[in-house]
């Protein structure tokens, strides 16, 4: 009988504490309307309301790279590659801002997030 070899070790900035098990909003549809209300249609830009749903539909402070890049992959067959560059874009520019080690937040004059409290307020 050959040994098991361990799973690997998963970096503490790609685990998502927070699973998205329980969540009414979890739903890939909810995002994908929530997305389009808001007018996103290209890459960075639902990448940006990815970010705002978490924080204003789902009420998360801080959202994980990993949280948004579910998202986008579960509801619109979008690349992991092309999801991580954008993310990556999004992050020089300021339109996502880092807080801690895996965590993000939207900077508070984010177009996105302005929008996004409005039709979740």
């Amino acid at each position: 009988m050959a040994a098991r070899a361990p799973a690997p070790r998963v970096a503490p900035e790609d685990e998502d504490e927070d699973d998205d098990a329980g969540n009414i909003f979890a739903d890939s549809g909810d995002f994908a309307e929530f997305a389009e209300r808001l007018g996103a249609t290209e890459l960075p830009n639902l990448l940006e309301a990815a970010a705002a749903y978490a924080t204003c539909v789902e009420k998360r402070e801080h959202f994980t790279r990993p949280l948004l890049m579910r998202r986008l992959i579960q509801g619109e067959g979008i690349s992991r590659e092309d999801s991580l560059r954008s993310f990556g874009t999004l992050l020089r520019e300021g339109r996502i801002e880092k807080v801690s080690r895996g965590q993000y937040a939207l900077p508070d004059d984010s177009p996105y997030l302005v929008e996004a409290r409005k039709i979740a307020g």
